[in-house]
């Protein structure tokens, strides 16, 4: 479904089953499904209690997809290493609370300054980066100092941790999900959110989108997330209407999601723009994104299409062959 949106290169920041993603990614790349390049995490490390601990009735209750719970420097090491061993891209750590959970509030530090600089320093010595969820402002601020690749959220972003990034040299970016409030609050009868939850994700909306405005009016480079599996796979083009609601062009919207997040993933030499040598990844949509952002909103295209899609994928492979796919929403 994400392909058939039009997204054929992405990062999967943990699946529910451990590794399922590392697994999947080898299947895409070896040809036998057709899916988007994947970046992977194997599984996220969090803390105990914390915002991925799945443990949200009895700590008696096995609950098999709790695989990667880590605390104290030593254990978050040893998660890192399991991870990258296991074939992980990179390392997600889980710095703060979340919407989705219960218990500490979004905003608050779970991992401690220690704990982050732990799974930043393992992973450098594998040569991979690591990625923070976090919300709150001394989260975001903590996981900079140590020095995380992305900031995935940020939702208090604040003037301090701008100038953080700002003084990284484009070594850590800024990563928002925007969309992902209005599908919490509108709480799909098929998908529901407990109240407590969608409270929480009222209540971090305004935040969330003056940190946006104010990360577009300080000039830093944002990077492009969903947060898909809390949005629907196949819905990932509608962060583009957020960003453009909030201020930001719609060409500085699709360079995000393209050449700067090539360049946050560090495949700047292999996708993202169009140049001698790089794999060719196309979309065609109908319409001019630029008048109208939404013409890449696969619901959009589906809508005006009657149920069928006039978008076209074409992907040249490293082996120059090109591939070709008609979506039903890309």
């Amino acid at each position: 479904m994400t392909l058939m949106a039009g997204f054929t290169t992405c990062r999967d920041m943990g699946p529910n089953w451990p590794y399922v993603d590392v697994e999947l990614r080898r299947a895409i790349d070896a040809g036998a499904i057709p899916g988007p390049r994947l970046l992977v995490a194997g599984n996220y490390v969090s803390s105990t209690g914390g915002a991925g601990d799945a443990r949200q009735f009895s700590i008696y209750v096995d609950v098999p997809i709790v695989q990667t719970l880590a605390d104290g420097p030593d254990e978050v090491t040893k998660a890192v290493r399991t991870h990258l061993k296991q074939g992980a891209d990179f390392i997600k750590i889980l710095v703060t609370g979340a919407v989705l959970s219960k218990g500490i509030s979004p905003g608050a530090q779970q991992y401690s300054d220690e704990e982050i600089r732990a799974a930043v320093t393992e992973a450098r010595r594998w040569g991979k980066p690591v990625a923070a969820h976090a919300h709150g402002a001394d989260g975001i601020k903590a996981a900079l100092r140590a020095g995380v690749r992305t900031i995935d959220h940020g939702s208090y972003l604040d003037d301090e941790a701008i100038a953080l990034l700002k003084a990284s040299n484009r070594q850590s970016f800024y990563a928002p999900t925007l969309y992902t409030s209005a599908v919490i609050e509108r709480n799909d009868p098929a998908n529901p959110v407990p109240e407590s939850e969608r409270e929480r994700s009222r209540q971090i909306r305004s935040v969330k989108d003056a940190g946006f405005r104010r990360a577009l009016a300080a000039g830093i480079p944002i990077g492009f997330a969903t947060d898909a599996l809390v949005i629907p796979h196949g819905d990932n083009a509608r962060e583009f209407s957020e960003r453009v609601r909030l201020g930001e062009s719609p060409m500085s919207a699709i360079v995000s999601a393209t050449a700067l997040n090539a360049e946050i993933l560090g495949w700047q030499d292999r996708v993202g723009t169009i140049g001698a040598g790089k794999l060719a990844d196309l979309i065609a949509v109908p319409g001019d994104p630029l008048q109208d952002i939404t013409r890449l909103e696969a619901r959009r295209l589906r809508d005006e299409a009657g149920g069928t899609s006039f978008a076209t994928i074409w992907r040249r492979a490293a082996n120059g062959v090109a591939r070709r796919w008609s979506s039903l929403g890309c």
